[in-house]
This record gives structure tokens, sequence and C-alpha cells, in this order.
């Protein structure tokens, strides 16, 4: 717990009908405002958790996507960037659903956008073992900047994706880059337009197998025998990995400057705040701060144990269909 070095900061979001928080899939956080991406709808509160509006209309034209598959906010201009996977495209929109401008975002199926020093960053899902690229980088108007080979190349006999990671992250003064099924983890720097490793885990004879990909049922005939990192989140200071080894899922902790594995308390779910009687881990790091989420059942189940006098006071508000509750710590 010596690496939260300051207090936990517990954020209320307002539920409502048209603000309702189930499954999250992705978190942005800034100094005023909260983006999130959950259910197919992006929400936006301000950094005290009221609902302001929802970003990206649905439909047919234009001005539309036919559905919202990831976004990303651009930290200068603070425009939103809506993937749109079927109708292959990046919409751009204000803060306040305000259309400005669309994107083409074709050649090949893609998973992730970033906006990163001015370029529009995507990833590429690797369904079939074919697909040709892993990244790419655009201009605001399309012109492609920069593109990175797929280097997992494998035969599959029916497209399926073990998980679906954090493809991209801002560390630092790059873009950190991962590809799903790779165990290696990329930096790309925009000013030199190239992708170089960043570090990689060495599993051994765990390794994740081409043979592996084949199908689910080979994934599962073999899982009991391999080891692969699900998901990671990089602060300046530390690496928070995900990884499942065995069927095992665990958490550890990697000192940057160290490189020494550090375990939390709890090796599947993370570090324990007594106070809050419940475990955190950043599933997200933006603007230097770590994101996590308290779902509600949680939370109205432990409530007598809670001692944090914020947190209570919000549990003391809450039912079963309020909004979860955001964990935020610089």
């Amino acid at each position: 717990n010596d690496l939260l070095k300051s207090s936990l900061e517990y954020v209320e979001l307002e539920t409502t009908d048209n603000s309702l928080v189930g499954y999250i899939e992705k978190i942005v956080v800034n100094d005023s405002l909260i983006y999130i991406k959950s259910d197919g709808y992006l929400h936006l509160f301000d950094r005290s958790g009221k609902f302001r509006n929802s970003i990206g209309q649905v439909g047919q034209g234009p001005k539309d996507v036919i559905s919202i598959f990831d976004f990303a906010v651009d930290a200068k201009t603070q425009h939103v960037y809506i993937l749109d996977l079927q109708g292959q495209k990046i919409n751009v929109y204000k803060n306040d659903n305000t259309f400005l401008c669309s994107i083409p975002c074709k050649d090949g199926i893609s998973r992730h956008v970033e906006v990163y020093n001015q370029d529009v960053c995507i990833t590429y899902m690797n369904l079939m073992g074919n697909e040709p690229f892993k990244f790419r980088s655009m201009d605001k108007v399309g012109n492609i900047l920069h593109s990175s080979v797929n280097d997992i190349r494998f035969e599959s006999i029916q497209p399926f994706a073990v998980s679906d990671c954090k493809t991209m992250q801002e560390v630092g003064n790059g873009l950190l880059i991962r590809q799903n099924f790779n165990d290696t983890v990329y930096t790309y720097l925009p000013d030199k337009r190239n992708i170089s490793i960043r570090y990689a885990f060495d599993f051994g004879n765990l390794k994740l197998s081409n043979e592996s990909l084949r199908d689910l049922n080979t994934f599962e005939k073999h899982s009991g025998s391999i080891a692969y990192i699900p998901d990671i989140t990089e602060t300046d200071e530390y690496i928070f990995a995900d990884m499942v080894v065995c069927k095992r899922k665990e958490k550890y902790i990697i000192d940057k400057k160290t490189g020494v594995y550090l375990q939390p308390q709890h090796l599947e779910r993370g570090l324990y705040i007594a106070e809050g009687a419940h475990y955190f881990w950043p599933r997200y790091y933006t603007h230097n701060t770590m994101i996590d989420v308290i779902p509600t059942d949680y939370l109205l189940e432990h409530e007598e144990k809670i001692t944090h006098p914020h947190l209570k006071s919000i549990v003391n508000r809450m039912d079963e269909e309020s909004n979860p509750v955001l964990v935020l710590c610089r």
C-alpha cells in the first residue's frame, strides 16, 4: 500500500435515467471531466460525478455512429474521437455532442483508438492471424503517417479473442502499444514515426503458442499449460500487470527503476484498502491518475465494514440501481 502515496478519492457518479453505468469498457479522467464508455454509451460527468450529457449520436447519417466501439479524448482540445467499427470511421465531437468531422478508418478491423501528440492512432484486432496491421497512425484528416505490420501470425479456423486488453496508453514521452496474444510491449514515438520494443515477458515453456490460437476448443485444451498477459496499466513508476498462468489469475507490480516484482496482498484482486473494505487495482492511468471502479453490489454487501467517512456517506445514499463508485489516486 506504500504505492498509494496519496489518499484515494471516491467519486459518486450521479444516477439518472440517462446516465446509467453498467459494464465499464473504458474511462478517461482529466482535471475537470470524466468520460465513461458503458454498454454502448459514452457518458460525460464532471469531476465531482455530476452527469452532463452523452456523446455520440447513434444512427446511419454522416454525423452519426452505428455503434461506439472505442473512444479517445484529445488532451489539448478535449475533442472526443469515437471509433465506429461498423461504419469504418472515427467521428469527432465536442463535449456538448456537437459533431465536428469524420475520419475514414479502413484496411482492417480496428480495435482501439487514441489521440497522442496530434496523431490519431488505432490498433487492429488479430482474430484470424492473417490481418496485415497491428498499429497505424494518421493525421486528423486521415492521411497515414505510420503503419506497423502484424507480427503475430497464426492459422485460425474460427475468429475468437482470448481477451479484450487495453492496447494503447500514453506513458511519459511515448505511446505504449500492445497487440493481442503478444507478450511484447512496444513504444510509439510520433516525432520519429516508428515503433520500438519497450519490454517483453518471458514465460518459457508456458508461452502462448500459435497452435493454441487455432480455435477456442484448442485454446481451452492448452489453457492449463500456457501463460499470457490479459492487461497492463503502466504509470511513471510502476507496471501493473494482470497475468493468467495455467488458468490462475495473478496480479504483479513491477518497479520500473529496479525491475523488482512486488506482490499485492491479494494475488488476484490487488491492494486491500482497509478503511474502504475494498481492493484497489488501476484499470486505467490518465493525466497522472490511477483509476479503479467499485461495483454497487460489492459496496452494499460490505457496507458495515467501511470506515472511510466519504465513502461511507456515499454508500449510505446508494441502492441497487445506483451507479458504481470511481476510485482515483494521483
